[in-house]
């Protein structure tokens, strides 16, 4: 299991009660200055920030892709986003 996420995963992820967006993310992890590690990368400056969420977030982070580990095709994974936008 990943222990740290870049702010677009964590928007893809589409947890209940966060940010759904990269942008709402990088406020989110700011303003609680959650930890992270710096890794190179193509394209902004040649760094991406990967964020060590804490243990409720991972909590859910690990009840998010436990249903999307049980989605095989991109038609089941609409349904899934639809359910679970439905449970906001």
């Amino acid at each position: 299991m990943k222990t740290h996420y870049s702010c677009a995963e964590l928007a893809a992820l589409r947890l209940p009660d966060f940010p759904m967006s990269s942008q709402g993310w990088e406020k989110l992890v700011a303003r609680e200055s959650w930890p992270f590690i710096e890794e190179k990368s193509r394209g902004r400056g040649g760094i991406k920030r990967l964020y060590a969420p804490p243990p409720a977030v991972r909590k859910k982070i690990r009840d998010q892709e436990a249903l999307f580990d049980r989605v095989d095709n991109p038609k089941g994974m609409d349904l899934v986003m639809t359910l679970v936008s439905k449970t906001l």
